[in-house]
């Protein structure tokens, strides 16, 4: 007889979008959003809420921006090191509006939700 139990998978959460298509297509796609930058490789940093921040959840893929390992975590005013709002008012970037505008034309992302949709 097996003694060894295993643990209940958490329950997934229905706000969540996890779509590596996306994540790619972000990443193969664009430069990074700092304006002047042209580093390489290509990352995709997931942008948060401030509910995401609260909760210490990570951020869904519908919120990625691209951005160079250097203003992503690396450098001392990157994203993960200074914050949403000083990265923004930093670099002087409109964030949600640059994550709906690249959602609004990921083929991948809109094939995610279309299947996300059927009953």
């Amino acid at each position: 007889m097996n003694m060894l139990r295993r643990r209940p998978k958490k329950a997934r959460r229905v706000d969540v979008v996890r779509c590596a298509g996306h994540k790619a297509y972000v990443r193969d796609n664009f430069l990074c959003i700092v304006p002047g930058c042209n580093r390489t490789p290509i990352q995709a940093m997931h942008i948060e809420r401030a509910m995401d921040n609260a909760m210490s959840r990570k951020p869904s893929d519908d919120r990625v921006l691209p951005g160079c390992s250097f203003h992503h975590t690396d450098d001392g005013k990157a994203y993960h090191r200074i914050g949403r709002e000083a990265f923004a008012k930093l670099h002087g970037l409109d964030l949600e509006r640059l994550i709906e505008e690249i959602n609004r034309n990921s083929g991948p992302l809109s094939r995610y939700r279309a299947k996300e949709q059927q009953p």
